[in-house]
């Protein structure tokens, strides 16, 4: 579902839109011409339901190369692992999400106190993260620079991202 011109929602489970897994967070993609970008990258337990939205737009996912986490719980991280053997994509999040992520800690993620949310035996998969990105620092997606925004409150190691688009500011 395209949003604005760089700006598209291609999951969401049964707390959103129920367009993808019931257990996925929303799910954004950005495109930026050569490149695509997720921002979250849902639960994992079925990334199908994404790949055919995305299809659906008219994209093609062999150009998403990296996946924009804000923050390492299981709705939003848990599909890492899942994005990266399909295709390769390369996991960005701050310092605190990389290392619970990298880790598949299940503690510092939250799941174990979420675990009576998700399906019986889901597990968080641990995912190689590339870059730990610190609070202003940018991401190159095509066109588009992307600067992480520390936002905490919500978790330790929450980021939003940040991009102009047609003179605005988009978060």
């Amino acid at each position: 579902m395209r949003l604005t011109e760089h700006i598209y929602l291609v999951g969401s489970g049964g707390m959103g839109f129920d367009i993808s897994n019931p257990y996925d967070c929303h799910i954004y993609l950005i495109d930026g011409g050569s490149e695509m970008a997720l921002v979250d990258a849902g639960a994992g337990i079925d990334i199908e339901p994404v790949l055919e939205n995305i299809r659906f737009d008219g994209l093609d996912p062999e150009r998403l190369t990296r996946i924009l986490l804000t923050h390492a719980h299981a709705d939003h991280a848990g599909g890492c692992r899942a994005w990266h053997d399909a295709f390769g994509l390369q996991v960005v999040a701050s310092r605190d999400a990389a290392r619970y992520i990298s880790d598949g800690d299940e503690e510092k993620t939250s799941l174990t106190t979420a675990r009576q949310f998700y399906p019986e035996g889901y597990r968080l998969q641990s995912c190689p993260v590339e870059t730990a990105i610190p609070d202003g620092e940018s991401v190159q997606v095509g066109t588009l620079t992307l600067r992480a925004m520390e936002t905490p409150g919500h978790c330790s190691g929450m980021l939003a991202w940040q991009f102009e688009e047609d003179g605005r500011s988009v978060l």
